[in-house]
């Protein structure tokens, strides 16, 4: 495989703002910077070509800008930089490619090949999206199959810089209700998918190893929206299964939230 190492390439700039009070338009700025496209990879089937495009914040805040931009950077999201992880990608293909299947001692980290983000909000001072990052698995599972997408759902204060979690938002004592209120939803998109998926998805929701049950550390996994919060729940099907899995993202709108908040932010 060819290592081509992409010079960096600032692309868009969008929705810009200045931050002000609560209940008013407290937004960044989102600048798209692609740190390596391409070449095409020996065992990439897909059909495009890896691409690493990762979101940049820009602030007045300068200090602020800088906390988060150090979380969305690339060693933030892959704890490896643009180099580390090309000369990785290698060494796993050719594991792939040893036919020998001769002893290797060294333990290889999951490669990157592909980031993409998604901003799910950018406004009443939250910056809140969701990070795709798709690996090529250096031990093919039947379970996650050779290239495994993973998700980040990172959430910040546009004023501090803090990433946001739920017990900054959720009164401690409130965290049960939030509990069963995710775990009506679980069940819901669960029957939902059974029934919509029919007899053709039977063996995979008989074979998923589902406990079908959040608990408190599955809701550090949540976006921020103007409706509510998204909780995602990772069910576990097989990778060839994956086409029947039930939705993963379980909704709690604003209303149902009311009572739980430690206090009205960023627009809930």
């Amino acid at each position: 495989m060819k290592a081509l190492f992409a010079p960096m390439l600032t692309l868009s700039i969008c929705l810009l703002a200045v931050p002000q009070t609560y209940g008013q338009t407290c937004a960044a700025t989102i600048v798209y910077d692609t740190l390596h496209k391409g070449p095409e990879m020996r065992y990439w089937v897909i059909g495009e070509d890896p691409e690493i495009v990762l979101p940049r914040v820009v602030l007045a805040n300068k200090e602020v800008a800088t906390k988060i931009n150090e979380r969305l950077n690339i060693e933030g999201v892959t704890g490896h930089t643009v180099q580390e992880l090309l000369e990785l990608n290698k060494k796993i293909e050719a594991e792939w490619a040893d036919t020998t299947q001769s002893d290797n001692d060294e333990w290889l980290d999951d490669g990157v090949i592909n980031i993409y983000s998604e901003i799910k909000k950018n406004s009443d001072c939250v910056l809140s999206l969701q990070v795709y990052v798709t690996e090529i698995a250096a031990v093919v599972s039947a379970m996650e199959g050779a290239y495994p997408t993973r998700y980040q759902f990172l959430n910040f204060d546009l004023k501090t810089g803090e990433q946001i979690v739920l017990d900054s938002l959720i009164k401690k004592e409130k965290m049960a209700e939030l509990l069963r209120l995710a775990n009506k939803g679980l069940m819901k998109n669960y029957r939902k998918g059974e029934k919509e998926f029919g007899k053709e998805a039977e063996h995979a929701y008989r074979s998923s190893n589902v406990d079908l049950l959040f608990k408190e550390e599955n809701l550090r996994d949540f976006y921020i929206t103007d409706k509510g919060l998204y909780v995602y729940y990772d069910f576990h099907f097989f990778r060839c299964d994956q086409q029947w899995e039930p939705d993963n993202f379980i909704f709690i709108s604003k209303a149902q939230l009311e009572s739980l908040l430690r206090k009205h932010q960023y627009g809930l």
